[in-house]
């Protein structure tokens, strides 16, 4: 050690080499630890400021050092606690959050009940603080992987993975130490069972401590490079037996990994089995690389999670035997009753398996599978009811077994029909790679239809025993003939709507899907290999020919790319601003690019960003929302004509009560409306679309703006931008507008009322 500057500052520089050297791996603390004297030299150099490079104190004892991660309640840093002079993670509540109080109530309940809870996977809770700017919550500082991205990471090589690929992919190598070799030297399955294991007994600690964590999925779970595991993030616990503090009716979680309990909000029903079934659907994905509960929409995955079994396991990973599979039939039970009763006996029986001694989960009967199956759903129960009735009825009543497994044939088309009906309606999308399944499905309707004499015949029989009345009803004495004829009448006329209309469409969108590539992508390379390249250049980002679009051109005011959805209509006419829309039109697409932008309003303060005198509870308050893909969303309303064409012949268009001024000729060029959400998806969906999320549509609209409207904060902005409520709006509805757009703002905010595929986000 010397007293010269100059001396000391070449000591300096020669440690900060050294440090280099170390790499990523050294801790900057340990490091100034063995340079005491070099200390104020070298701290501001290893302990980096914020990316604008000013040193950020917060709360008057933390320094920044970096941003871990974000999420919807705030965004996460690591951090140096100065007086303490040990690294933290600091989480702090999103600022748009700040003002509300049921955001920071929660944010406070997390620091209490978290930190009541010490266990070794959780992730340890310091504190609670706040500042001017903003409230934060002091944790330990967890160096894991969540378990999301080590699935994603995983994903491709299912099938041929070993424990060792675990310990590989969180440490960086095949072993950093004896430990963690230890920990990784076992099968896959293994691995994550022990994984899972450490999370039940740290969530059974937790409820016997009062604490339900309701939020337990993948990405609140950190995998140490040693195989211990850390739950972390209690954002959404509650107390055994509290109110929560989410709004009447509000749901709280992740829907894929929630209960039936949580999703239809029954808080008296909330306990240890809840946080079972979540970790229950965390393991089911970790060892198959599916969800439990799979669904292209929200509403799709929480039907799901409310009335089908998920699949067996063991189709979708063979090394998951009889007994795992049971576990994890039981911890996903519907009814919490028929669940482990805690998270300590899950634990208990997922170290059973690995000890392969026997475990107390037993493969469910299939008798109780099948009257759990009719309590949830009782219209196709009642319908198989009827079937099982009208076949005992007969074996009882007539004597040859022969007849009796006859006339339950002749029932059982009605079944048949129904399964292929819901098949033909969430059928995938008409594209090259789904002809398979379009085949399929046309073998099954064809062999089908060709019943349809004999269903004819057997229609004609029963009514030759029943006795015609004076409106033309028949009658009939016995009761097995009633429920008969009512079965196979039924049969016919949907084998005749499968005859009529379901072959028809299924071969309509099967010639579709062969062609489509060639004529949206192959007959012009030249548009999109334009498109692609100037969309890489403008923005940074790499798209691929997109099956069924047609690139138009780039927008010269909102500097977006647009498309022509071929199946929808002719292509679209340009303008100098926006297109011609008339009867024959298709789609016009436009590619909106990833992003961040403020979701929602508030009604509170007038001069403060989305701004709405009218703001319901639902919609508040604002706050960030990342859009991490791009999408394609409409730049106008729909029109029936558009809508029209994605129909099958024989298929009906909701009427239309036009005004006697309109030109009948024209009337496809009004926005079709007055249809059900349901029938929406099932169209849409057939050529690969969809309506759009919550987030995605006022994304758009909103096209950076912070204003009630897009073309600004008074109605009276809204005048040659949008439909608007007028004095003949009783009188008459309005054709889609094509009108002069403001420059930053290149879609359509006249929509016809329409849900979004999602809740409000």
């Amino acid at each position: 050690m010397t007293d010269d500057p100059f001396e000391r500052l070449r000591e300096a520089h020669e440690a900060f080499d050294r440090f280099q050297e170390l790499g990523e791996g050294i801790d900057p603390s340990e490091f100034l630890s063995s340079h005491p004297h070099l200390r104020e030299v070298l701290d501001p150099v290893l302990d980096p400021t914020p990316d604008d490079g000013r040193e950020r104190i917060v709360a008057g004892d933390f320094r920044i050092v970096r941003e871990i991660g974000r999420g919807g309640m705030g965004v996460v840093y690591e951090a140096r606690q100065l007086s303490l002079d040990r690294r933290v993670a600091l989480k702090m509540l999103a600022h748009e959050l700040s003002s509300s109080p049921t955001a920071v109530a929660r944010f406070r309940r997390e620091a209490t009940l978290a930190a009541g809870i010490e266990h070794p996977s959780v992730a340890k809770v310091h504190g609670f603080t706040r500042d001017d700017s903003g409230h934060w919550l002091v944790m330990e500082l967890v160096e894991g992987t969540p378990l999301d991205e080590l699935l994603a990471s995983l994903r491709d090589r299912r099938g041929s993975l070993t424990g060792t690929d675990i310990g590989a992919f969180v440490t960086g190598s095949t072993a950093s130490s004896p430990r963690a070799a230890a920990a990784w030297s076992e099968s896959y399955e293994h691995a994550i069972v022990d994984l899972v294991t450490q999370i039940a007994d740290a969530l059974d600690f937790a409820h016997r401590a009062g604490v339900i964590h309701r939020d337990v999925k993948p990405s609140n779970i950190l995998v140490r490079a040693d195989g211990t595991a850390i739950l972390t993030d209690f954002g959404l616990a509650r107390e055994t037996g509290a109110a929560g503090v989410t709004l009447t009716g509000e749901t709280a979680g992740t829907p894929a990994y929630q209960s039936p309990e949580q999703l239809d909000a029954r808080s008296q029903e909330l306990g240890p089995q809840t946080d079972v079934f979540s970790l229950g659907a965390t393991l089911y994905e970790a060892l198959t690389f599916e969800r439990a509960f799979p669904g292209e929409t929200m509403l799709d995955v929480q039907d799901k999670v409310r009335r089908v079994e998920p699949r067996n396991p063991s189709r979708l990973n063979p090394n998951v035997d009889r007994d795992l599979a049971a576990i994890l039939q039981r911890a996903l039970e519907k009814d919490p009753a028929d669940r482990y009763p805690s998270a300590g006996a899950l634990a208990d029986d997922l170290r059973n398996w690995r000890l392969a001694r026997p475990t107390a989960a037993r493969p469910v009967p299939w008798f109780v599978r099948a009257r759990r199956w009719c309590s949830r759903n009782r219209l196709a129960a009642g319908f198989l009811a009827v079937l099982c009735t009208a076949t005992i009825v007969t074996a009882v009543l007539w004597w040859s077994a022969q007849r009796s497994l006859r006339l339950f044939e002749w029932l059982s088309d009605g079944v048949r029909v129904s399964e292929l009906i819901h098949d033909y309606r969430h059928a995938p999308p008409a594209w090259p790679e789904n002809v398979g399944a379009l085949d399929a499905l046309l073998v099954e309707a064809r062999a089908l239809v060709a019943r349809l004499p004999e269903v004819e015949r057997n229609v004609a029989a029963v009514a030759s025993r029943g006795i015609a009345a004076a409106d033309g009803a028949i009658a009939f004495e016995r009761v097995e003939d009633r429920y008969l004829y009512a079965g196979t009448t039924e049969s016919l006329s949907a084998l005749a709507n499968v005859r009529d209309h379901v072959i028809a469409g299924l071969e309509e969108r099967r010639a579709w899907a062969l062609d489509i590539e060639q004529r949206s992508i192959d007959e012009h390379r030249d548009e999109w290999g334009e498109a692609v390249t100037e969309i890489e250049t403008a923005h940074g980002l790499r798209i691929t020919p997109q099956i069924g679009l047609v690139p138009l051109r780039r927008d010269a005011h909102s500097g977006l790319w647009e498309f022509w959805h071929l199946r929808s209509g002719s292509r679209p006419e340009p303008m100098e601003r926006g297109y011609r829309i008339d009867e024959a039109t298709g789609i016009v697409f436009v590619l909106v690019l990833p992003g961040t932008f403020t979701m929602g309003c508030q009604a509170d303060d007038a001069t403060a960003p989305n701004h709405d005198e009218s703001a319901r509870v639902r919609e508040r308050p604002p706050h960030r929302v990342t859009l991490e893909r791009p999408f394609f969303l409409s730049k106008y309303e729909m029109t029936r004509g558009q809508w029209a064409r994605l129909l099958h012949e024989g298929e009906e268009i909701a009427p239309f009560d036009a005004h006697p001024a309109d030109p009948r000729e024209h009337l496809d060029r009004f926005p079709i409306e007055d249809e059900s959400y349901d029938r929406a998806i099932e169209v849409l969906r057939r050529f690969g679309l969809t309506l759009p999320t919550e987030a995605q549509w006022e994304d758009a609209c909103r096209a950076g703006t912070t204003t009630r409207w897009s073309a600004g904060p008074s109605i009276t902005d809204l005048d040659g931008y949008a439909n608007v409520r007028d004095r003949a709006l009783e009188a008459r509805a309005a054709q889609i507008m094509v009108r002069v757009w403001p420059p930053y703002a290149p879609f359509d905010d006249g929509f016809p009322r329409q849900a979004p595929v999602d809740a409000f986000a």
